[in-house]
């Protein structure tokens, strides 16, 4: 979470973009994979969400970078080899394909982790 939460949300917005941009131009990717967004019937409580899900979008589209949308269930599914498995199951499935000798603590690190992982394990026919 690279964005202050006592900054406003354009600026976070304008952080997220920025940082985001850093990567992207340092990496290098082929790809970027975000996770699929649920649709809230309250939307007023998912309307950041989006508005940063925009802004990858825009990025990506600015530097001409496929975009791959992954529903929650098929990271579950890849990650855990169960659909509906819980947050605790899938970063404790993450610690064990990483050999990791630190627990990652941040809920969206692990969940960014679980994404690439379970594009990298459908994609390994892809590798250059």
């Amino acid at each position: 979470n690279t964005s202050s939460q006592n900054s406003n949300f354009p600026e976070r917005l304008k952080t997220i973009y920025n940082e985001l941009k850093k990567i992207v131009l340092t990496y290098k990717p082929d790809i970027v994979c975000i996770e699929s967004q649920f649709y809230s019937k309250i939307a007023k409580n998912m309307i950041n969400t989006y508005l940063s899900v925009g802004i990858i979008y825009l990025l990506c589209g600015m530097l001409n970078l496929e975009i791959k949308e992954i529903p929650a269930k098929s990271v579950k599914l890849g990650i855990t080899g169960y659909g509906s498995a819980t947050k605790k199951q899938i970063k404790k499935m993450i610690h064990l394909l990483l050999n990791n000798k630190k627990e990652i603590r941040n809920e969206h690190i692990n969940d960014a982790i679980a994404v690439a992982l379970c594009f990298l394990n459908t994609q390994r026919w892809c590798v250059k």
